[in-house]
């Protein structure tokens, strides 16, 4: 009987260390599993990673991603909405996504624009806005499917916010610029799909939005 209760015992002791390393290893299986997309993000996330980094996207509610996003004028559609009357049809995307009775201050933008020519007018707005208790925040890359470096090109179109800038030389007086490139998956993944949602709002909301957040994305690319 003493020999039995050993054995037991050990097989217990092998059996726990054995589901102690699949729990380890399979935590980001766990993560990405739909029993995790329907608990709180903000419940769960301590089990995995006690050390947890900050992301861009935390204390965001609502999410606008702006990919290729020039000067930043569809982000200016979005929180100064009605110095474009004329751009109803945008408009309407962001109130059937957002709702009518949104508040700014629960809006992040993120503009990705790789033209090194915008940096300072990114800034300025991003400046502006943080003035106004907005988040809009310019990342200085090109949306790819890796991390890396690649070469656009200036057309001289300066007049036009060089809507032109792109991968492909088009006549001999283009110039090229060598520009960092982001893997888009994994940064939403990162810094939107693992961010902390807002402990309180400002607008108000309809229960799916208050516990999972919204996010809209845009993008005007080449690739």
């Amino acid at each position: 009987m003493t020999n039995f209760k050993f054995l037991y015992s050990g097989l217990l002791l092998v059996i726990g260390l054995f589901f102690i390393t699949e729990w380890s290893t399979d935590a980001e299986y766990f993560r990405s599993s739909k029993l995790f997309k329907l608990l709180p993000s903000k419940d769960i996330s301590p089990l995995f990673d006690p050390m947890r980094e900050s992301r861009l996207g935390d204390g965001c509610l609502l999410v606008y991603l702006d990919v290729g996003a020039n000067i930043g004028v569809h982000t200016r559609f979005l929180f100064e909405p009605e110095k474009y009357p004329n751009v109803k049809h945008i408009h309407d995307i962001f109130n059937n996504n957002f709702g009518n009775t949104r508040n700014k201050r629960d809006i992040c933008s993120f503009g990705f624009e790789p033209n090194p020519a915008h940096i300072e007018r990114h800034k300025q707005l991003e400046q502006h806005y943080k003035n106004m208790g907005w988040r809009y925040k310019h990342i200085h890359a090109g949306a790819s499917d890796h991390d890396g470096n690649l070469t656009f090109w200036h057309r001289g179109d300066g007049n036009k916010n060089e809507w032109g800038f792109g991968m492909v030389k088009v006549h001999g007086t283009d110039t090229p610029e060598v520009v960092p490139l982001l893997r888009l998956s994994q940064w939403i993944k990162h810094h939107i799909s693992e961010r902390k949602l807002p402990q309180s709002v400002h607008g108000e909301y309809d229960e799916t939005t208050l516990k999972e957040g919204r996010v809209v994305m845009k993008m005007d690319i080449e690739g």
